[in-house]
């Protein structure tokens, strides 16, 4: 088994963050259990607060995806 990549601590970070907004962390990063109380919640903005949530989570994604490449970049340098 490969030992874990000392680069990763942002990735890990970033995910934790999310987590602790109530996105789950895929990939991609989907709605969790609170943005989706939220979206039934809101009445006839529903598809507006969605849709601002979803946007949250495909934001996300790339950031996610961003600092994955980024630490496996790093870990290609040593």
């Amino acid at each position: 088994m490969n030992p874990p990549n000392p680069h990763a601590a942002p990735v890990e970070a970033a995910a934790a963050a999310l987590r602790a907004r109530g996105f789950e962390p895929g990939p991609p990063v989907t709605l969790g259990p609170a943005q989706r109380a939220a979206v039934a919640a809101s009445g006839p903005f529903a598809g507006l607060v969605e849709a601002a949530l979803q946007a949250q989570a495909l934001a996300g994604t790339l950031g996610l995806q961003a600092l994955a490449a980024l630490a496996c970049a790093a870990d290609l340098d040593e």
